[in-house]
């Protein structure tokens, strides 16, 4: 077991979390915040070194929207100092990922609750923007002013699923 792994396994004991092993080097958990309940993916590249998590949003954007979404995810993108948001076109689902270079070093085991935690708030701070463009018509640059200035966004919570 590579030294991600063997941290990740960790904290989730330690915090008395539940997950699901997929394969070798993938986790799946879930987590509500105040605004949804995502579900994480964790992978860890071959080497053993490179951790990427993705929380998926519980909204997808119907093909009309997506122009309109991508626009918002960019906005939201734009300065962002820690990940980024993605969309898949294909499809609608968008996603959260942070990825880290641990360079074969085990993580520490806050510094690896503070990345999970970082796609949480992320994920939950931004779903509320995705809910005005789609049910209620806000342009991006609404949705986008909204959310950032804190017009739509409360604390969320650290509730494991």
């Amino acid at each position: 077991m590579d030294c991600i792994s063997e941290a990740i396994e960790e904290l989730f004991r330690r915090e008395n979390w539940k997950y699901q092993k997929r394969g070798e080097r993938t986790y799946y958990f879930g987590f509500r915040g105040e605004n949804g309940r995502y579900d994480f993916w964790a992978f860890i590249n071959e080497t053993g070194s490179v951790l990427s998590l993705y929380a998926l949003l519980p909204l997808s954007a119907p093909e009309k929207y997506r122009g309109d979404i991508a626009e918002y995810l960019h906005r939201a993108n734009y300065d962002m100092m820690v990940g980024n948001f993605e969309m898949d076109f294909r499809d609608g689902e968008i996603r959260f990922k942070v990825t880290t270079d641990f360079n074969g070093e085990k993580p520490d085991l806050d510094h690896l609750d503070r990345v999970i935690d970082c796609c949480l708030v992320m994920s939950d701070r931004y779903l509320t923007g995705i809910g005005l463009i789609l049910f209620r018509s806000h342009t991006p640059q609404q949705a986008i002013a909204m959310v950032e200035s804190g017009g739509v966004w409360e604390e969320r919570s650290h509730i494991v699923q």
